[in-house]
């Protein structure tokens, strides 16, 4: 990488030594607003850093006129693409798109970022930070380094905080007690994205301790895969997968949280398997009941099964979880474990505080 991602690279290693920037109390504010919403909020601080770093890589170059098609603009997704997510990737997952800001339709319009842009971003105090910082730039001149190194010394500071959950030591928990937390968890009303990802956390912390049963000997259970990442670019069949010895696909979990299962997800699950030996592929879901269609369903079930060799099953995630929880002796094992990966998941950005405070709240309770 070279040009925007190393020039990221070098100011992310000044604000190691000096916490130096000269900005006026009004553009501390702005950029607080934008540190402070950077979760919810990722593209437009991802399109704030892309213009600023091509501000600071070529000066004369107007950032407001984020597209080829403007008189005088510049691809600033394909800036962003090549160099500005790569580098929040390495160096800030908690706040890094999957591909690029200008994927995000409050950002891709086609108009300039000038004071009357009309993307709707929505908090409209973000909004209002992120264009009063370009017209700063832009229009008053305002030295974009400065800038820079603000938000890169926030996000330092940001991405280093941890969080640590702490079970109750006192509290038996019974398998009906922890069913009714995991589900209170996957359906409390966050306003925020992530929410559709704790379903997968919590099976795969069921699956980190029934690897252990004789079924899972001399087999791999994959590390979670980002939640944006496309099965297609990623070679994935579920979101949770199971390697034989030959690394080869031998069980899978795909999980969809509030969506009836239908025939098409099942003719699409049966494509993503149709290569491979795998023998049994789960179909899960959060939504109650859990699908319609049945017949037609259990029809296309056993017509896979006779073809291929696959049991496709289809089922809800909390059954599936009140059945495997059952066969784990220590039901302390997979509250610890459900933390543990709530922790990584939050670090690496695919779920929020809020995700980590509802679940605390719950153990507590």
């Amino acid at each position: 990488m070279s040009n925007g991602y190393h020039l990221l690279k070098m100011l992310y290693d000044e604000v190691e030594i000096s916490t130096n920037y000269n900005l006026s109390d009004e553009q501390k504010k702005y950029v607080q607003i934008v540190l402070e919403n950077a979760e919810s909020h990722k593209a437009v601080l991802t399109a704030l850093i892309t213009s600023l770093t091509k501000k600071v890589e070529t000066p004369e170059q107007d950032i407001r006129y984020h597209k080829i098609e403007f008189e005088g603009g510049y691809s600033a997704r394909g800036y962003d693409t090549e160099f500005i997510t790569p580098f929040m990737r390495d160096y800030f997952p908690r706040f890094a798109m999957a591909e690029s800001g200008w994927l995000t339709r409050s950002i891709e319009q086609p108009h300039p970022f000038t004071k009357d842009f009309t993307g709707r971003i929505r908090n409209s105090v973000v909004k209002e930070a992120f264009l009063a910082i370009l017209h700063d730039i832009q229009v008053q001149f305002k030295n974009p380094h400065d800038y820079l190194r603000a938000i890169l010394l926030g996000l330092k500071q940001l991405q280093s905080q941890t969080v640590t959950i702490i079970l109750p030591q006192k509290l038996q928990f019974t398998v009906n007690h922890v069913l009714t937390m995991l589900e209170a968890h996957f359906n409390y009303p966050y306003k925020t994205s992530g929410a559709s990802r704790l379903p997968v956390l919590a099976l795969y912390a069921v699956y980190q301790v029934l690897m252990k049963l004789p079924r899972y000997t001399d087999k791999q259970l994959v590390s979670l895969k980002k939640q944006t990442t496309a099965d297609i670019k990623s070679k994935s069949i579920g979101d949770i997968e199971i390697l034989d010895v030959q690394g080869r696909f031998f069980e899978a979990l795909e999980i969809k949280h509030g969506k009836l299962i239908d025939v098409g997800m099942v003719q699409i699950a049966y494509e993503k398997i149709r290569a491979y030996p795998i023998t049994r592929y789960y179909i899960l879901t959060t939504k109650t009941p859990n699908t319609y269609q049945i017949d037609d369903i259990e029809a296309l079930c056993q017509r896979i099964l006779s073809e291929h060799g696959c049991e496709i099953i289809i089922n809800g995630v909390i059954p599936t979880l009140k059945y495997y929880l059952r066969l784990i002796p220590d039901i302390g094992e997979f509250l610890s474990r459900y933390s543990a990966v709530l922790q990584d998941e939050f670090a690496s950005g695919s779920i929020k505080m809020l995700h980590i405070q509802q679940w605390f709240k719950l153990l507590n309770e």
